[in-house]
């Protein structure tokens, strides 16, 4: 047997998680969460990069709150270290840079006098990228040569005196000043700059969760900050920056992101959310994902025979979604390969559908103008569809417009449903927990999911509630599901598509400011 202290040490990789937007964490630091065994995460990073980390990854939380029950960083680095003396992969998830006031440098030295080995894997600082996210530069040829990056608190809590670096920003030279940890000290930092010779004139900006679709900006200088911070409520986590740099910022950023600060619920289940979810970020909202539904692949072992025999037969074959598509992939295409498909039509019902069928090789001749069963149909009718054998790959909880459709031109049609959608009951009190939070705009992107919805939050949830969202659908028969709760589709794209979705949604703000 082997003794504990011939165990093999594991490694422990301090990764520095970035600014708040999930996009700016480096390729580096998420290949190290991947392979990780455990990660240790902290309250200023974005939740959404752990989706990063391997279903078998051990997530421990061990963030730090100011006025709160916390773990010391003592009995954190322990935490850190017996994981690794059981030969663990130990990545360490942490705000920003990890060695940019992250205690990291601490951690490091920790765990180096245990012979433990570290890397370090640097973050983009917030002190940088949050300025540059409002097109606040931090350094200018005319008016900053120097950039003093600086803490709002000291050791003790207490708010810290910047005499010093009060002599850097008055200098010839001009310097920009950015005072992280900065809010609760605010009042008691600015009074330090002015008491040092700094003019009450100088520009001066407090950004409040920068870089994320909540991020809000207040600006002023820094004789009245304080007041327009109060009015403005800022909260932590915040920035100050202050310097002639800050001026630039208005010139140099013309448009704001249409969706700025506007919550906005995803309903539909978590393997499809990732590129609505994307869109809506881009243009400055926060994407919300509770999936109301959930995809459960059919098992077609004991009829699969039976549909290759169809498919050698049909003359016609029809995806109904990307779903099917990636079902017919993972259990029919091998075999599907050597029966061939060269003589066969085939049918996506939408261009994200066709897309998926062309990175598996399959090639589609017809796509719909109307992304529906019922532009499937009436594209259809133009193709003579009469005695033809048509094949439609679907859920099952699809409806029926397609196949009385296609059977009334005569067509022979014969279906099998690869999945089944269901309500995502394990969702329930997120989905009331999120509403009650405030959402301004619900997504559905089918009827089942309008379903799923009031089957979880319950029938009378805004009305019991007193505030209504809006509601973003596509297509008419998810708006008609709508209209039977007595509510009115508020949002809806004239083309049936994720981007056109994300447009409209835009459109309906920028109409409405």
């Amino acid at each position: 047997m082997k003794s504990r202290t011939n165990r093999k040490k594991g490694k422990v990789v301090l990764v520095g998680a970035g600014p708040g937007d999930e996009k700016l964490i480096t390729l580096k630091g998420i290949e190290a969460i991947r392979k990780a065994d455990v990660i240790f995460y902290d309250r200023l990073i974005n939740k959404s990069i752990l989706k990063y980390a391997s279903k078998q990854s051990k997530l421990i939380y061990c963030g730090k709150r100011a006025g709160a029950d916390n773990n010391s960083q003592l009995e954190i680095n322990r935490l850190i270290l017996a994981e690794a003396e059981k030969g663990k992969s130990v990545v360490r998830l942490k705000g920003g840079d990890p060695f940019l006031f992250g205690r990291g440098a601490e951690e490091v030295e920790y765990l180096s006098e245990k012979d433990i080995t570290v890397e370090v894997i640097p973050g983009v600082s917030s002190a940088i990228a949050v300025p540059e996210s409002i097109g606040v530069p931090i350094t200018h040829r005319q008016y900053a040569s120097t950039v003093v990056i600086t803490a709002g608190k000291r050791a003790d809590g207490k708010p810290a005196s910047l005499k010093e670096e009060a002599k850097i920003l008055k200098s010839k030279k001009g310097a920009t000043l950015i005072v992280l940890m900065t809010v609760s000290g605010l009042k008691k930092i600015t009074a330090s700059l002015i008491r040092a010779g700094v003019s009450r004139r100088t520009p001066a900006i407090l950004i409040q969760e920068g870089t994320l679709p909540t991020q809000r900006a207040a600006g002023g200088n820094i004789g009245n900050i304080v007041r327009i911070a109060e009015k403005m409520k800022v909260k932590s986590p915040a920035i100050l920056v202050v310097g002639e740099t800050v001026r630039l910022g208005e010139r140099l950023v013309s448009t704001e992101k249409p969706l700025l600060g506007k919550k906005i619920l995803i309903t539909r289940p978590k393997s499809k959310d990732e590129r609505l979810s994307t869109l809506i970020r881009e243009r400055g909202a926060k994407a919300i994902n509770v999936p109301v539904i959930k995809v459960c692949e059919r098992d077609v072992k004991a009829i699969k025979d039976k549909i290759l025999n169809e498919i050698n037969e049909a003359e016609w074959i029809i995806f109904t979604s990307k779903t099917s598509v990636n079902i017919f992939e993972k259990k029919l295409m091998r075999k599907v390969q050597k029966i061939g498909l060269k003589k066969i039509k085939i049918c996506a019902i939408g261009e994200a559908t066709a897309d998926t069928l062309n990175k598996i090789g399959i090639e589609v001749d017809f796509v719909p103008e109307e992304y529906s069963s019922r532009g499937i149909a009436k594209g259809l009718r133009k193709r003579a569809v009469n005695d033809k054998k048509i094949l439609v790959f679907r859920s099952s909880s699809g409806n029926s417009i397609l196949r009385e459709s296609l059977k009334a031109m005569g067509g022979k049609i014969k279906e099998y449903c690869l999945y089944d959608i269901v309500t995502a009951i394990e969702n329930k009190d997120a989905l009331k927990k999120k509403l009650s939070s405030g959402i301004d705009v619900v997504v559905f992107t089918s009827s089942m999911a309008v379903r799923s919805f009031f089957k979880l939050a319950g029938k009378n949830f805004f009305k019991m509630n007193g505030s209504k969202p809006l509601f973003a659908v596509i297509g008419d028969i998810t708006e008609k599901e709508l209209e039977k709760y007595n509510l009115k589709a508020d949002i809806k794209p004239p083309k049936f598509t994720i981007p056109e979705l994300a447009d409209s949604i835009c459109k309906y703000f920028y109409r409405k400011e």
